[in-house]
């Protein structure tokens, strides 16, 4: 469905959108100053119209962003990174950094640090690079280094994760071979085999004749009936075909020819599937109800104690709370999932990368640097 924008005067700010396809209806019945959309874009309220051209563009993210007229997008004064991330843009560094570091600013992340200005040593101080999407050693600071590197080999991680088998399936698997394949077999491995069979009909399907014209070959082709009313001296040209009819099981096999189509091995593979999380999800698997307080009190009625909360005994007046006594319910796990985990480790690899001046990957003899991906923390 088509849209209608209204818009605001003087900035051509979009107030509404409407699904409609008449500017026209929504001036007469609205009130106000629309106008159709007939671009591709989808618009949404804030976004700018620019009439000359009739093409919207989504609200200025930044201040220092321009807008690109041929597309109508905004685009910052650095292009996005095309390594690591996800990025987002900061700005007042005027700068793309990685998302996990905003959400990470006062625990710890990664980022991506060249050589510049050499090995870098746990608790250097990290500044940003003139190489856009790096990070370097040095001042101003913008993340205090958790590892070191020389930058001579690559850093090694250990993975932590957690595992459960959830499911054990039996499966067949045959392991087929051919007629020829069987025969080269050792006498050992054929007694693995078993054959393969089906039983064919003798029966003359059809009579055929062969003549040669010019070199070509003619084959002339008769039923049963048409060759038995032939003379012994017509018949003397034609060759008995017989035709196969598949029958797998018969109660008379000597009536038919038994042939072997290929030999069939079974074996059987166990395909065991396996539930992995991570550390933060196998925490996840311990419910636990904290500690907290309820006030008892025994009644003769043979019902045992009646409880109430803190909340409803500070509601009692002093002669209603007469008999109640405080007793701390310890804390107590009421759902825990972890012992049908085991606890797995692998290492994961982080390998050293090589940019050019403008960052881009290439290989390492023509690289002007090298980078590393190091732990960091505000």
């Amino acid at each position: 469905m088509p849209q209608c924008t209204e818009l605001e005067d003087n900035t051509n700010r979009v107030l509404r959108v409407i699904e409609c396809d008449s500017a026209l209806w929504c001036n007469e019945k609205l009130g106000g100053n629309w106008v159709l959309n007939t671009t591709n874009k989808r618009i949404g309220n804030d976004w700018i119209y620019y009439p000359d051209t009739n093409e919207f563009s989504p609200p200025q993210p930044y201040s220092s962003w321009t807008l690109n007229t041929e597309t109508y997008n905004w685009e910052p004064p650095t292009p996005r990174p095309t390594i690591g991330g996800p990025h987002t843009w900061l700005e007042n560094q005027q700068e793309w950094v990685q998302k996990t570091l905003i959400q990470n600013m006062n625990s710890h992340g990664k980022l991506l640090i060249t050589n510049e200005n050499g090995p870098i040593q746990v608790g250097d101080s990290i500044t940003t690079s003139s190489i856009t999407g790096y990070h370097t050693k040095g001042e101003p600071t913008v993340m205090i280094s958790n590892e070191a590197c020389d930058f001579s080999q690559s850093l090694t991680d250990t993975y932590t994760y957690y595992s459960n088998i959830t499911s054990f399936t039996q499966t067949n698997v045959y392991s087929n071979v051919t007629v020829s394949e069987y025969s080269n077999l050792l006498e050992d491995d054929q007694t693995n085999y078993i054959e393969c069979s089906y039983y064919s009909s003798n029966s003359i399907g059809y009579y055929s004749n062969l003549m040669v014209y010019d070199g070509i070959d003619v084959f002339s082709n008769i039923t049963s009936n048409v060759y038995n009313a032939m003379t012994p001296e017509q018949q003397g040209g034609f060759t008995p075909i017989v035709e196969y009819s598949n029958v797998y099981e018969t109660d008379s096999p000597h009536h038919y020819i038994k042939v072997i189509t290929h030999y069939s091995n079974l074996t059987v593979s166990n395909n065991v599937t396996y539930s992995n999380i991570d550390q933060y999800n196998y925490d996840d698997l311990i419910k636990i109800k904290p500690s907290y307080t309820e006030f008892r009190k025994y009644t003769f009625d043979n019902t045992g104690y009646s409880k109430i909360s803190v909340g409803e005994y500070a509601s009692l007046s002093l002669d209603q709370r007469e008999g109640y006594t405080p007793v701390v319910i310890p804390e107590s796990v009421v759902s825990n999932l972890q012992p049908y985990y085991t606890q797995q480790t692998k290492p994961v690899i982080r390998e050293l990368k090589y940019i050019d001046a403008s960052g881009n990957h290439v290989n390492q003899s023509n690289s002007v640097h090298i980078v590393c991906q190091i732990k960091c923390t505000n």
